[in-house]
């Protein structure tokens, strides 16, 4: 099973990380290097469990949906992450952990935290609504794939067949 936990800046994904699953893999992998470490790990251990979505194509979508890249910048990306995909390079994980905070909240972490330079905090801070409009419409397209909120335990659901569904992605 791979599991991943997500979320705004400042939500607690590394926290939970760090206190459920000591060997995840960290949010500084990207992308195929992510991918490729979470499925080390799962042959290795059984279970993966990532900082971050390596898929992540839910920050390209925040960013076109909030103006900050045009419609074309989606699509390439959108385009790209579907060929990774489709060969196997990039897929879903089998478990998504929304973690949730407002801003207010976001930001309150943030400042009980200055040793953690934070990059772009407010735009990261924007994009927790496209995030969870991404996170909500998977749930939709594909049911028991995504849990809002950063249980006391670690999860142990069934490892799903269709991680590398084109057509999942594309719906």
């Amino acid at each position: 099973m791979i599991l991943a936990v997500e979320g705004a800046t400042a939500s607690g994904k590394t926290t939970w990380c760090r206190q459920h699953y000591p060997g995840f893999v960290p949010e500084q992998e990207h992308g195929d290097v992510r991918w490729a470490a979470a499925i080390a790990h799962e042959q290795e251990r059984g279970v993966s469990v990532c900082d971050t979505d390596p898929l992540k194509l839910h920050y390209q979508f925040g960013l076109y949906r909030l103006g900050a890249v045009d419609r074309g910048a989606w699509r390439r990306e959108a385009a790209r992450v579907r060929r990774r995909v489709a060969r196997e390079q990039l897929g879903f994980v089998d478990l998504v952990l929304v973690a949730d905070a407002d801003e207010a909240e976001l930001r309150r972490r943030r400042d009980a935290d200055p040793a953690r330079e934070r990059q772009r905090f407010d735009l990261h801070v924007r994009l927790r609504a496209p995030l969870l409009q991404w996170y909500e419409a998977l749930e939709q397209l594909d049911p028991g794939r995504v849990v809002v909120g950063l249980p006391a335990e670690l999860p142990t659901p069934e490892p799903r067949v269709n991680r590398y569904s084109v057509e999942l992605l594309d719906a």
